[in-house]
């Protein structure tokens, strides 16, 4: 992944965390939820909504109220069917997951 490749997110902290439910992370410019980037610029559209939020450790794009994305992403603590078609699936932790229970 492009991402892990770059460090983009690397020390940037969680700055929301919803227990049992989702944490989210990726602020790259003001690290509290606030900021973000991308490297199409300032904001990119979603793409598409093909896989789902079927387990745990799923990443996905958190966006604003107009489907725009940026730096910012959503971890899941457990299958998140409510958040299948609102936010792009783009990926899923495939080592550690148990590090993000602690």
């Amino acid at each position: 992944m492009e991402i892990s490749r770059t460090n983009e997110k690397k020390n940037t902290p969680f700055h929301r965390i919803i227990r049992g439910y989702m944490c989210q992370g990726g602020d790259v410019t003001k690290f509290n939820g606030t900021g973000g980037t991308s490297i199409y610029g300032d904001k990119f559209n979603d793409e598409n909504y093909h896989l789902r939020h079927n387990a745990p450790g799923v990443l996905s794009m958190s966006h604003d109220e107009k489907n725009f994305n940026d730096s910012k992403f959503n971890l899941s603590f457990r299958m998140l069917t409510t958040l299948d078609g609102k936010n792009v699936v783009f990926g899923r932790v495939v080592k550690g997951l148990a590090n993000i229970y602690r």
